[in-house]
């Protein structure tokens, strides 16, 4: 991948620095912030990378948590949308199939793999992929990388990379905004006044 946040097959994002990025760019201020320099090197190493990359992708794309990105079928992507049912609020959303989310679906669909299944996120052999070898997967990409951070940080940067507050608590299935504003002001941090 380039520096300019090119040709990842997953997370990605340019070098915008303060105030609010546009959606797909990546924060370089917060300790656990997702970003560029730390995301880039996930894209090396090949297989088992390939599903690390489309999950982390479709995370930071969407804005879901782990679970809800891995249990994607492909019956979900209907009507230029992706319906999902978030597992922790039972909250419904239809996330449009437009810009980076539809490419990477697309480069999803044209991986080659020995079995094709229901399951968006699968293995080479069709089977789902779980938690635990999507938690082993990207361990040991991060291991490879170098890089410290965690799957469910992609969520929060998710949140921040939209720029809107509200486009943010409906990407996220946030009933109340207050959960959203900790999201964002959590990742990029308080603003704040000094003594003197």
């Amino acid at each position: 991948m380039g520096v300019d946040g090119s040709g990842l097959d997953g997370i990605s994002g340019d070098l915008s620095e303060g105030g609010v990025a546009p959606a797909g760019a990546a924060r370089l201020q917060a300790p656990r912030c997702v970003g560029l320099p730390q995301a880039a090197p996930l894209g090396a190493g090949g297989e088992p990378h390939a599903w690390t990359r489309a999950a982390g992708g479709a995370a930071q794309d969407q804005g879901q948590r782990p679970a809800d990105v891995l249990k994607i079928k492909r019956e979900d992507l209907r009507d230029g949308a992706l319906w999902i049912v978030q597992n922790k609020t039972k909250a419904k959303r239809a996330i449009e199939l437009t810009g980076e989310l539809a490419a990477l679906i697309e480069r999803i669909n044209a991986r080659p793999r020995e079995r094709l299944s229901a399951w968006l996120i699968q293995d080479d052999d069709g089977k789902p992929l779980g938690t635990f070898g999507m938690r082993s997967r990207f361990d040991k990409a991060r291991r490879l990388a170098g890089v410290e951070f965690q799957f469910r940080d992609i969520r929060a940067k998710a949140a921040t990379d939209t720029g809107d507050l509200a486009h943010s608590q409906k990407l996220l299935g946030h009933r109340n905004r207050e959960m959203t504003e900790h999201y964002v002001r959590q990742r990029v941090g308080e603003r704040v006044q000094p003594l003197r």
